[in-house]
């Protein structure tokens, strides 16, 4: 067995895969490799700096690109590929309204909470870069940004929305608190996306509540269902967020949840906030979510996590198998604290 590393121009990253006989190829970044080792047939002799034409790259099933690909080893060794043709549903049902299908919805948030990783700063052109990718990867909804946070995160996010955004391409998301001018600004921001999302949030724990919003539970829910009602003037599709849900009372979450779907939510989204939950008690919730929620066939059921307890992709798994539909990720987990 011999490693090679592989760059490719058109990617702009580096992946590894292993050259192993009568293996399949795959690499770690989540592309995989339609090619399968043969050392003795159709030989292509590698050497450092030869470039060899990789027809029919594939991204989750999604034909991408052929790249030009470098492999780059200590030693000459022999491969040949063989191109694998896989083919792309057309029957993939549209991310926003009820949750219709099994089929499980990527929301890649690389360039939201993923920024938020410590020391970590991506400017626009590098954001671009990024979200291009994670299109070509296959992702269902790309969260490009906070648009109120700054003049610079704006302008990223209405630049990914044009250039990426396009008719076949991802969901373009925008964070906003649940105040008008965070969601008049993001729906601003994502205008040029032919698929475009608002996302908005407020604080449902107690604890949250009390110290943080000093407001009411009436008053966050009065709030919380005005601000998706509004949201809904602009975009079709809203994702409703109860901030620090792993900590809420179950009765007033359910409270909330059945509110804000009334109001126009699409997608409501269950994140575990501060990394607190185990696997059991994720999953618990979520089917909590599923029996006492009286209009949840109305929209998507989302999870979101942090990986404080190194439980956050346990917890996903038990989500799914609960009943949520929407997984919200980030490239090799990267994110505020411990990561996503």
């Amino acid at each position: 067995q011999r490693s090679a590393r592989i760059f490719s121009s058109e990617m702009e990253e580096s992946m590894f895969v292993s050259a192993v006989s009568g293996v399949r190829a795959s690499q770690t970044c989540g592309y995989s490799v339609p090619a399968l080792i043969q050392p003795q047939s159709r030989k292509l002799l590698g050497k450092k700096s030869d470039f060899v034409s990789f027809v029919g790259l594939k991204a989750f099933g999604r034909p991408a690109l052929s790249s030009k690909i470098r492999f780059q080893t200590n030693e000459d060794f022999s491969l040949s590929c063989v191109t694998n043709q896989a083919t792309q549903s057309t029957t993939d049902p549209p991310v926003e309204g009820a949750a219709k299908t099994d089929r499980v919805i990527i929301f890649d948030t690389t360039l939201r909470d993923g920024e938020q990783s410590p020391g970590a700063s991506l400017n626009g052109e590098e954001k671009l870069l990024i979200a291009k990718q994670l299109a070509r990867l296959g992702v269902d909804v790309i969260e490009a940004g906070f648009p109120i946070s700054s003049r610079g995160d704006f302008a990223a996010v209405q630049r990914i929305a044009e250039v990426v955004g396009t008719p076949d391409g991802p969901r373009i998301c925008g964070l906003a608190r649940a105040v008008k001018g965070d969601i008049e600004t993001a729906a601003q921001a994502v205008e040029p996306a032919a698929k475009k999302r608002i996302h908005t949030f407020i604080a449902s724990s107690p604890i949250h509540m009390q110290y943080k919003l000093r407001m009411s539970k009436d008053q966050v829910l009065g709030r919380a269902s005005e601000m998706v009602a509004y949201a809904r003037n602009f975009v079709d599709d809203i994702e409703f967020s109860p901030e620090d849900a792993g900590r809420s009372e179950p009765e007033f979450l359910y409270q909330l949840l059945e509110s804000v779907i009334d109001a126009g939510a699409t997608t409501v989204n269950i994140p575990d906030t501060v990394g607190y939950l185990t696997p059991g008690e994720f999953g618990a919730l979520i089917k909590g979510i599923k029996e006492n929620v009286r209009n949840i066939n109305k929209a998507v059921i989302s999870v979101h996590g942090h990986d404080d307890l190194g439980l956050a992709v346990a917890n996903f798994l038990s989500a799914v198998e609960n009943g949520a539909r929407q997984v919200e990720v980030t490239m090799n987990g990267i994110g505020e604290r411990a990561g996503n």
